[in-house]
């Protein structure tokens, strides 16, 4: 997959970004050859889970990303509003996930959505269920892609699905309420793990909660249930999506435990008792979730951000990451880590949990764009973070904008498309392929790629 940081028409490796400042700030011109978004080729790439990979790290080598100055390559519209999943990249296509509908004893319509996706244009859109929900019900980040095929997320299992929409096979494993979250499978080598979709607790004959199967493994090729887990204690409203890295599987259950099983038979290789906040993100060794816990005497909730060893579960090192909701998910670059607390984007070293550097937090860190003013700051969103080369792309949470920060510094570089008032925020996280960022807001599906004007 070509980079931006390959080389130029003359040979010379140089970032697009270091030789449009070298022009001048206000230079939108490019050199022929050497542009990283030719709109008149076809954008291909392979992102197939929010967080990029299994192992939920939001950072590819061998990915590449558009170079500020951004801009808006195309705006796409999709069935539904709120309720859409992150998306995914599979070839020259992006799939989102939406539902309409969802509110208590009305009908819930979840679709699947294809774009080109090099012009935003829809190759088509398919009705995957109809449910009408006993309570209130939203739709959760859920859409994940293998080599072979689409899984996505109902209120009545896990479907998979071809390129084209059509079902191959579908897995119950819903619990007995839903609740709108991240829930996103991995898949590995031909075997599915998936969690419980919606609340893990239900009472018993005597009045007590109990929980229930916490984890699954399918067999990609026809759904059928290789091995499963179920917690003897840890009942709980959620379980989040599983991470697979070097033979085991890690399972976070909201508020209580990170469980690590093996990928061969579920057998539990230890368990830590942490209140976990978001999936796991693994890397070089260690496991990463970030915690939530509520402190009644001064009604405050205090979020920490813990390390712990792979193979043990042991504590390798914990840190503060801020005083408000993290973003349900931790990207990892190789040497650094990068999460939202606190409507805040923050770095921390990832061997020693030493703070790197927190972005969003000032209105005036960003007038020098000059579409933010005094009392209108970005503020991060939910969505996870995307690290590639030395950029951090990251989601607006208030102004729909899709926000470009160096990643030693924290320093804004640009955002498109630039705020406009009425904008919405952004709660999923951006997919990357050959240049171009997508990412969504209520009712629309963005490509962002450099804003260059091309001579050719």
């Amino acid at each position: 997959m070509p980079s931006t940081h390959g080389p130029c028409a003359g040979g010379q490796a140089l970032s697009r970004r270091r030789l449009l400042a070298a022009l001048g700030t206000g230079a939108t011109v490019s050199l022929a050859g050497c542009s990283a978004t030719n709109r008149r080729t076809t954008v291909t790439g392979s992102w197939q889970t929010r967080g990029y990979d299994p192992a939920r790290t939001g950072a590819p080598e061998d990915v590449s990303g558009p170079e500020p100055p951004l801009d808006r390559r195309w705006k796409a519209d999709f069935v539904g509003d709120w309720n859409q999943t992150s998306p995914i990249v599979v070839g020259d296509t992006v799939y989102l996930g939406s539902m309409t509908g969802g509110m208590s004893g009305r009908e819930a319509e979840t679709y699947l959505n294809a774009f080109d996706a090099s012009t935003g244009e829809v190759r088509w859109t398919r009705s995957i269920e109809q449910h009408t929900p006993k309570y209130n019900s939203s739709y959760a980040d859920f859409l994940t892609a293998s080599d072979d095929g689409l899984f996505i997320q109902t209120f009545r299992g896990l479907r998979a699905l071809d390129f084209d929409g059509t079902e191959r096979w579908t897995f119950e494993n819903t619990g007995p309420r839903f609740l709108a979250d991240i829930c996103h499978p991995a898949v590995v080598d031909g075997v599915v793990y998936t969690g419980t979709y919606g609340s893990t607790r239900a009472r018993g004959d005597d009045d007590e909660y109990r929980g229930s199967e916490g984890l699954f493994a399918l067999d990609a090729a026809d759904g059928s249930l290789l091995w499963k887990y179920k917690p003897d204690e840890y009942a709980t409203d959620l379980t989040f999506s599983p991470t697979v890295a070097d033979g085991t599987v890690y399972l976070c259950f909201l508020g209580r435990a990170l469980v690590a099983l093996d990928t061969a038979d579920g057998e539990v290789q230890w368990t830590r008792a942490v209140p976990a906040d978001t999936p796991a993100t693994v890397r070089n060794g260690t496991a990463y979730v970030a915690t939530q816990v509520f402190h009644e005497r001064d009604d405050t909730y205090e979020y920490r951000l813990y390390a712990l060893d792979a193979e043990t579960g042991e504590t390798v090192w914990d840190r503060p990451v801020g005083g408000a909701w993290s973003s349900r998910g931790i990207s990892h670059d190789g040497s650094a880590l990068y999460l939202s607390s606190d409507h805040h984007l923050v770095s921390l070293d990832a061997e020693t949990g030493e703070p790197r550097w927190r972005a969003f937090s000032d209105a005036s860190d960003w007038s020098e764009i000059g579409w933010f003013d005094d009392n209108h700051a970005p503020i991060a969103g939910w969505g996870v973070p995307v690290v590639i080369d030395d950029v951090v792309y990251a989601g607006d949470g208030e102004y729909g904008t899709l926000v470009a920060l160096e990643s030693d510094t924290g320093e804004p570089l640009d955002a498109a498309p630039h705020r406009r008032w009425g904008a919405s925020g952004t709660e999923g996280s951006p997919a990357v392929a050959d240049g171009v960022a997508f990412y969504t807001t209520p009712h629309f599906l963005h490509a962002v790629d450099t804003n260059a004007f091309e001579f050719w």
